[in-house]
C-alpha cells in the first residue's frame, strides 16, 4: 500500500557520464541553451561533472546505507 503523503527523496543512485561522443553533446546542447539565453551561463556545470539519475529513494536512516566504496 501507498503512503497517502510522498516522502522526500534522501538519496539517488546516479551513473557518471564519462564517454565522448556524450560530453561532446552535452557541450553542443549547452553552447545552444547559451546562444538563446546567455543568462543562463551561471546556471550550467562543467559537462565532465555530469551524472545521469537513474533512480532516487527515501531511506529511513543511515544504517540501511552501506558504507561507500
Amino acid at each position: 500500500m501507498l503512503p497517502s503523503v510522498l516522502a522526500v527523496p534522501t538519496h539517488f543512485l546516479a551513473m557518471q557520464v564519462s564517454t565522448p561522443c556524450a560530453l561532446h553533446a552535452l557541450e553542443r546542447v549547452q553552447a545552444c541553451l547559451l546562444k538563446h539565453s546567455p543568462g543562463l551561463y551561471g546556471s550550467l556545470v562543467d559537462p565532465a561533472s555530469a551524472h545521469l539519475t537513474l533512480c532516487v529513494m527515501t531511506l529511513p536512516d543511515a544504517t540501511v546505507v552501506p558504507p561507500r566504496r
